[in-house]
């Protein structure tokens, strides 16, 4: 809105300069015909309407009736137009520059307050995620900060994959240091880049404990400003000691579930990798 405003201020002001221009190097006379209108009083207050305004304030007078009826037709003499294009020109100024200007300047204003605080990544994540992505073309910079376990390097390379396919957006991961068992409300978070956001990346082998885990991400949360949004359960060992025993998916579940219940109220997208047992790595005898 504020450029198409701003567009539009542009082609007011380009007409007058134009006018101003071509009066430069061309002598114009100002007639006027019409058909709708019969006679030169009801040009005079329809000039009065549209014009005066304009007249009023550079201390000039609109033409009487009888000096309207003495430039009507093209076959007259009329008269110069400098002060017709004065006139038409403060009248563009007025009313249209002046509103597009001011228009202009308060939606960029708006513009710029939107794009910090529109709280877009609460009401609808997914869906502006991938828009944003879809239409700068960037990757998305996340901070990956794992917790009592340390991934290997295709354990980070695929948990970067699974937060790409959530987002729906290519993702620049940065890996912070590994925080200790022990350390959930004593760790420092090293500075997050601007735009940035940060992912908890967690064992799912692990039993889910208010104490440590929930405590951990409070604590997290809190350190980046809130940036801290997705939670990463690496399920790959869960999965493989569950294809070694038999277990028919259930015993997975339950620990899903557990997990939910944990941080169901703490706004964090909570992302099980990989999805399901079923695209869990074959284990080799």
């Amino acid at each position: 809105k504020a450029l198409l405003h701003a567009a539009a201020l542009v082609l007011a002001l380009a007409a007058v300069a134009g006018m101003y221009l071509h009066g430069l190097a061309n002598e114009y006379t100002a007639v006027w015909e019409s058909t709708f209108i019969a006679d030169a009083a009801t040009l005079r207050t329809l000039l009065g309407v549209v014009l005066g305004p304009a007249a009023a304030l550079l201390g000039g007078e609109l033409p009487s009736v009888a000096e309207l009826e003495a430039i009507r037709g093209a076959g007259t003499a009329g008269e110069s137009a400098a002060r017709w294009i004065h006139w038409y020109a403060l009248t563009i100024a007025l009313f249209v520059a002046a509103p597009r200007a001011a228009l202009a300047a308060l939606w960029r204003i708006r513009a710029a307050r939107l794009a910090v605080r529109l709280p877009y990544r609460d009401t609808s994540p997914r869906y502006f995620a991938r828009l944003l992505a879809t239409s700068t073309g960037a990757d998305r910079a996340v901070v990956l900060v794992p917790y009592a376990f340390e991934p290997d390097e295709k354990a980070r390379a695929d948990l970067a994959a699974r937060l790409e396919d959530e987002l729906g957006a290519g993702v620049a991961a940065t890996w912070a240091a590994t925080i200790a068992f022990g350390e959930e409300e004593d760790f420092a978070v090293d500075a997050v880049p601007g735009g940035a956001e940060v992912a908890a990346v967690l064992s799912f082998s692990a039993t889910p404990e208010r104490e440590t885990h929930l405590a951990l991400w409070r604590t997290l949360r809190e350190r980046t400003g809130g940036t801290a949004r997705h939670l990463l359960l690496d399920a790959t060992a869960f999965d493989r000691r569950s294809l070694q025993l038999g277990d028919d998916g259930s015993r997975r579940a339950a620990r899903e579930a557990a997990w939910r219940r944990l941080f169901a109220d703490e706004g964090a997208s909570l992302l099980v990798h990989p999805a399901s047992p079923a695209e869990a790595p074959s284990v080799s005898p």
